[in-house]
C-alpha cells in the first residue's frame, strides 16, 4: 500500500524536481523531469505548464505554445494555468 502511495505522487515529485530546476536555469534538466511526469501521468497539468515556461525560457515558441494549451486542457480551471495564459496571450 505504501509502495502503491509513492508510485501515485512520484510524477508530482518529479514535476517538482523539475521546477527546482527550471528556476535555476537548468532547462534541459528540468525539460527531463517534466517529460517523465508527464510519461507517468500525462493527465496533470502541471508538468505540461511548467515545461511550456521553459520553452519560453529557452525562446522555443511552439512547444511553448503547445505545451500551454495541453496544460490547460487537462487543468480543469487550475488557476495558476489560467493566470499564464492570461499573462502570455494579453490581447
Amino acid at each position: 500500500e505504501l509502495a502503491k502511495a509513492f508510485d501515485q505522487a512520484w510524477p508530482t515529485v518529479l514535476t517538482n524536481i523539475g521546477e527546482a530546476y527550471r528556476r535555476l536555469g537548468l532547462y534541459p534538466q528540468a525539460i527531463e523531469y517534466f517529460s517523465e511526469a508527464i510519461d507517468l501521468s500525462p493527465d496533470l497539468c502541471t508538468p505540461y505548464l511548467y515545461r511550456s515556461l521553459t520553452y519560453h525560457a529557452l525562446g522555443q515558441q511552439q512547444q511553448f505554445n503547445s505545451d500551454l494549451i495541453e496544460s490547460e486542457k487537462r487543468s480543469q480551471d487550475h488557476l495558476e494555468v489560467q493566470l499564464y495564459k492570461e499573462l502570455f496571450f494579453k490581447n
